[in-house]
Order: C-alpha cells, then sequence, then structure tokens
C-alpha cells in the first residue's frame, strides 16, 4: 500500500471514529462532506475587538481544514458541535487525506 493509500484508510477510521455520529461521505444526509475539499463557505463568527457578529469566506482546503480540526473556533462556528481537537498532526493529516480522496471519488 502507498503512503497515500495508508493514510487515506487510516482517515477512514478516524473518521468513523470521530466524524460519522453527526457526518457522511455517501452524498447522503444534510451534513454530508462527500465534496467538502476545496468547496466554499461562509462562517459565522464574533469580532473579539468589537463582540460584533460577522462571517468570513472559507475554503474548505488543506490548511483551513488542518487549522480546523486543530481549534475549531479559529474558523468560526454555525452552531454549537460536540467536537473534540485533533491534536496530533499524523491524525489531521490522515483525515485531510481521507476527506481529499472522497472528494475525488475515492470509495471507502
Amino acid at each position: 500500500m502507498s503512503q497515500t493509500a495508508d493514510a487515506f484508510s487510516r482517515g477512514a477510521t478516524l473518521f468513523r471514529e470521530r466524524c460519522s455520529k453527526c457526518h457522511t461521505v455517501d452524498s447522503q444526509g444534510p451534513k454530508d462532506l462527500t465534496n467538502l475539499y476545496r468547496s466554499e463557505s461562509q462562517r459565522s463568527f464574533v469580532n473579539e475587538e468589537t463582540q460584533e457578529p460577522s462571517t468570513r469566506h472559507v475554503i474548505w482546503d488543506h490548511a483551513t481544514l488542518d487549522q480546523y480540526l486543530l481549534d475549531p473556533k479559529s474558523i468560526g462556528r454555525r452552531r454549537k458541535v460536540p467536537f473534540t481537537p485533533i491534536t496530533k498532526p499524523l491524525d489531521r493529516e490522515d483525515l485531510i487525506a481521507y476527506l481529499k480522496g472522497k472528494s475525488e471519488g475515492l470509495p471507502g
């Protein structure tokens, strides 16, 4: 198995363990992440200086996903999500490899 395939496989396991209670990657359901990688969205947040609500445009690329998985509040949250940050860099890399692969149509 290649390094990429290994990362994808480990990422699939992490997704099942950490994400599948709320999200899918089979194009079913309202919280489906099949095409998340490189997609765009608006994220809500509160400006720390003014305490005013605001939004920011987000492109879910490798850097953004890595930042979000480590510190979800840094990207902004629309609602409270029961999510524990992923602190291990290799786990984040593997989960991102899986999400990217699913966006590219890989099975698994």
